[in-house]
């Protein structure tokens, strides 16, 4: 008997600048116009560090992983969302990104970003996104790993409000209305005639509906243990399971320095939050034979309580 043929699977990841040419060629089969369809444009924001970004990525067994999908997001100060929530910026979403060249770029890039998180002002701008629906394209499974991406890189940011816009030239404009609808987005009073809509979430909506699916993304909490930009880099990509190996050639450091890195983290860790990895400041708790658990060992707690407190990876204005 044949055995069944393995089964693909989807994941996702942050945007590399490789990845940016098949993002590009997924929104324009979605229809998207303007800026970004800018590769260049693109490429200046993500270096910037002014976007969460992501590729959806289908996993073929035998085969290169397929980038299936992609979703754009970005902060901006309270002005811009204020005048953006008030119908006064037209294309919205293609003015922010044109600001690049301008003297003071709307997108905020990720030193501000850390400042206005710690002032408690996150507006939450959504680009855009692209799922791949050409044939054989595993769409609900991407969709699936889309909407995962989006809770889990916004979680811990404490937004105050995010918003979003649906162009009529784009193909899932139906839907993407009837899903903004359906989570309780409040329409913006657009000029007559427009070719977008916007759509608006703020924080206090949520005291009506404690058990809305986004409500988390809005909840604000101060990270403790202070962790710098560095140290963030490496624990997100050991949460999405990256070996040191392959963490180092992510970053483009060397092993050696992702383990002095480890080292720096546990030990800020255990000042900030003793007891955490097994012990108190002095170290944590010995094994059977005496000796403390070794680092594979701390990870497993720290692991799982950033998990669960995604606020410590986010930027804030007092890490260093």
């Amino acid at each position: 008997m044949t055995a069944p043929a393995a089964a693909s699977h989807c994941s996702y990841r942050h945007t590399r600048p490789a990845d940016l040419a098949r993002c590009v060629e997924l929104f324009r089969a979605d229809g998207v116009r303007g800026a970004l369809l800018d590769e260049a444009l693109l490429a200046q924001w993500l270096e910037a560090g002014a976007f969460i970004s992501c590729v959806f990525e289908e996993h073929v067994p035998g085969g290169a992983p397929l980038i299936r999908g992609c979703g754009f997001s970005a902060f901006a100060a309270a002005e811009t969302a204020r005048r953006a929530q008030r119908g006064e910026i037209p294309y919205l979403m293609d003015t922010l990104l044109r600001s690049r060249s301008a003297p003071v770029p709307l997108l905020l890039d990720r030193r501000q970003r850390a400042r206005h998180n710690a002032e408690g002002e996150m507006h939450l701008m959504a680009l855009n996104f692209a799922i791949d629906n050409a044939p054989g394209a595993p769409v609900a499974a991407i969709a699936a790993v889309c909407n995962k991406a989006f809770l889990e890189s916004h979680d811990g940011h404490g937004l105050r409000s995010s918003t979003m816009e649906v162009s009529a030239h784009e193909r899932k404009a139906p839907l993407h209305h009837q899903s903004a609808h359906a989570i309780g987005c409040l329409p913006v009073a657009m000029p007559a005639g427009a070719a977008t809509q916007l759509y608006v979430l703020e924080r206090g909506m949520f005291d009506a509906h404690p058990f809305h699916p986004m409500r988390m993304l809005f909840v604000r909490r101060q990270p403790r243990i202070g962790l710098t930009f560095a140290q963030q880099e490496l624990l997100l990509l050991a949460l999405h399971g990256h070996t040191d190996e392959e963490a180092a050639a992510e970053l483009g450091i060397g092993w050696n320095t992702v383990r002095k890195r480890w080292a720096a983290i546990f030990e800020q860790v255990d000042k900030a939050l003793p007891g955490l990895l097994g012990g108190g400041p002095a170290g944590a708790a010995p094994d059977n034979g005496g000796n403390p658990p070794r680092g594979t060992e701390k990870r497993r707690p720290l692991l799982s309580f950033l998990a669960e407190n995604p606020q410590e990876l986010r930027p804030w204005a007092t890490a260093p």
